[in-house]
């Protein structure tokens, strides 16, 4: 692998269009899909935040390259700063050259790579970004001042969860069909993903735990930092975030922002299994006689999490059929 450094861009005149957040009685409608087509962020006077976007597709999803390539649009438009971190898995294609911007990795291994690759590219971002924003490469905010908002509250707090309400598209981005708060504003059903920021220093000391495997990276990561446990459903891996939380600090800020969000369409909500799939590890791993899911994986030299040669049959399997039941595209 090699690395290299983005530079920030240089301001341009503002020519961006804005529209107004819609509220939730009015984001549903013929509106939606034109209101979509003519946002544009505006490109913000300060620009020490840097946004990181990770991308891997073994499964080929040709509607996971679209948004995240719309979510690129946006922010390239803007000018603001970006980082990709591009995974090719077993042989898959990279869809996007090295630059300065893109950092490429590789595995021959299927898993989930999201928080393996941000603890990896935090360090090998320019000293200028003194702030994180992750965030899900298939997120638009509807207000185009978005970047200064949450730049500005990150000045504030540890971990900003910059929304609100976030709205799912539906597979023609001209309907909502489903919608929710963000975790911050409503702890008891609220969303725990889609996108967090982070004041850098705070991010560089204790980093993601790496146990979203099979996907639920967010959910074990804001249990774990915000709530100080564990999820039953996720006790397969609770020995390394027993050592995790342990290490945290006691006190820890944070903050939503009332900004709504849409979630750009890939696949049905059934298909992504999100409850089921953490039963069928468990089976899976009393298979393999093993307790805990750590104890099938190692590091390489380049840091990247890899299956044990023990296990790495049966868990790759497991893995890769479970992309492909997601149908992303929905043909």
């Amino acid at each position: 692998m090699k690395f290299s450094y983005a530079s920030t861009p240089t301001p341009t005149p503002n020519i961006a269009r804005s529209i107004v957040s819609p509220p939730a009685q009015t984001v549903k409608g013929s509106l939606l899909k034109s209101s979509l087509f003519s946002l544009r962020y505006n490109e913000p006077a300060e620009k020490k935040m840097a946004i990181i976007l990770v991308y891997f597709n073994v499964q080929g999803s040709l509607r996971l390259i679209n948004n995240l390539l719309f979510v690129k649009q946006m922010l390239e438009l803007a000018n603001i700063p970006y980082f990709i971190g591009e995974m090719s898995i077993a042989g898959s294609p990279f869809l996007f050259a090295e630059s300065a911007n893109i950092f490429h990795f590789q595995s021959p291994d299927v898993m989930f790579y999201k928080e393996n690759i941000i603890n990896l590219m935090e360090p090998l971002l320019p000293p200028i970004y003194d702030k994180l924003c992750i965030m899900d490469a298939d997120i638009i905010f509807s207000n185009p001042d978005w970047y200064s908002l949450m730049a500005a509250k990150l000045n504030d707090v540890n971990i900003c969860q910059p929304f609100s309400t976030a709205y799912w598209l539906n597979i023609s981005y001209d309907k909502v069909i489903r919608e929710n708060s963000s975790y911050l504003k409503n702890r008891i059903s609220g969303h725990e993903g889609f996108v967090w920021g982070f004041q850098r220093a705070w991010f560089n000391a204790y980093k993601f735990p790496l146990g979203g495997f099979i996907g639920s990276g967010d959910t074990i990561f804001i249990y774990a930092v915000l709530e100080k446990k564990i999820q039953e459903k996720h006790q397969y891996i609770s020995n390394s975030l027993v050592k995790y939380i342990s290490n945290l600090p006691a006190t820890i800020s944070s903050a939503y922002l009332h900004l709504n969000i849409y979630h750009l369409y890939h696949g049905t909500i059934k298909n992504r299994q999100y409850v089921s799939r953490h039963s069928t590890i468990n089976t899976l791993l009393k298979e393999l006689n093993v307790d805990q899911l750590e104890e099938c994986t190692e590091y390489n030299a380049h840091g990247i999490m890899l299956w044990r040669p023990a296990y790495r049959s049966a868990l790759n399997s497991f893995l890769k059929e479970y992309l492909i039941t997601r149908n992303d595209d929905s043909i």
